[in-house]
């Protein structure tokens, strides 16, 4: 609802700690570990250009306090202890501030710009949905070839109907997850268990958003390039944006900015994935497990807007970003 001046093209990264802030250091760390997880919003919108073009290259008015006013209020109503935003066009950022704490306990860390955070399932349209259009890009595989040509393994005559594109647009049928267990015995039997499930619809005429479409989109990135996720996603897409905060399991140098999550069977989740899936994978998933900060994400994010380039590095053509 924050008013946005015309011509201005907007990315809003906020990302937010899952514990929250009030009174915070005065409760046990159990209390803490029944909240929801983690949320990262990523925006990328293309407003109106101005009449006048000759003011685009003119520094935007941006309602910083509305912006302040609006994290603010999600602070005081105790849904997240702090955040960072960051709002740019496509040539530039224009705004950058961080608020409140990225940990709440058992010390208060302030929030910082630098700040690491879990991404959740904005893994599946910046790691896993961009890899494979930079397959399809390449010529390595065709978005409308059949799974199945890709994963033999769900052979079965619902699934042999499922093609990549259903499953990059959660068409595919398939329900959005499967029980934890199936996780809980390696990603040789969880992909097993996958292509056994039963669909909720025919392919394509049932949109169902679904975790278990990424991690077979995973497996066919891993199939293609006989290589795993992280290290394709770093040289197709972090690598040539300059994103060098994004990745999945953090380093340790990483670890010591991130935002603290959740109270874990005595241990606190801090550069960890938090997705109880994805953590049972050992931290790589499809669906969930990439870690990033505002700045890098922005990069991404003028790198759609700027059709697949920013600061004349490309990670994908602009036919392939605009369709």
């Amino acid at each position: 609802s924050l008013p946005r001046p015309a011509g201005l093209f907007a990315f809003v990264v906020g990302a937010f700690s899952l514990v929250r802030c009030s009174a915070a250091r005065d409760r046990a760390p159990a209390a803490v570990a029944t909240t929801a997880p983690p949320t990262t919003l990523l925006v990328a919108t293309e407003l109106a250009p101005t009449a006048d073009a000759s003011t685009a290259s003119e520094a935007p008015r941006i309602p910083e306090a509305a912006i302040d006013a609006a994290v603010a209020d999600a602070m005081a109503s105790q849904s997240i202890p702090g955040a960072v935003v960051v709002i740019g066009r496509r040539d530039r950022v224009v705004f950058r501030r961080a608020y409140g704490f990225r940990e709440v306990m058992p010390d208060r860390v302030a929030m910082t710009l630098d700040t690491v955070f879990d991404l959740a399932s904005l893994t599946k349209p910046i790691a896993t949905a961009t890899s494979v259009m930079a397959l399809a890009e390449r010529g390595a595989l065709g978005l409308d070839d059949p799974l199945v040509k890709y994963v033999p393994e769900c052979h079965r005559s619902g699934e042999r109907a499922i093609t990549l594109r259903q499953l990059l647009l959660h068409l595919s049928g398939l329900p959005a997850d499967t029980p934890k267990d199936d996780f809980a015995h390696g990603r040789a039997e969880a992909l097993r268990r996958i292509c056994n499930v039963t669909l909720r619809g025919a392919p394509g005429t049932t949109s169902m958003y679904s975790d278990l479409g990424f991690i077979l989109l995973e497996e066919v990135v891993r199939r293609v390039t006989s290589r795993e996720l992280p290290a394709f996603a770093d040289e197709a897409i972090f690598r040539p944006l300059g994103m060098h905060e994004t990745g999945f399991m953090p380093s340790d140098a990483l670890k010591q900015r991130a935002a603290w999550t959740e109270f874990v069977d005595g241990v606190w989740r801090v550069g960890v994935v938090h997705d109880p899936r994805a953590y049972l994978l050992g931290g790589v998933a499809g669906h969930a497990g990439l870690f990033s900060t505002g700045d890098d994400l922005a990069l991404y994010a003028r790198a759609v807007l700027g059709g697949g380039e920013v600061d004349g590095r490309r990670m994908l053509s602009a036919q392939t970003v605009a369709s």
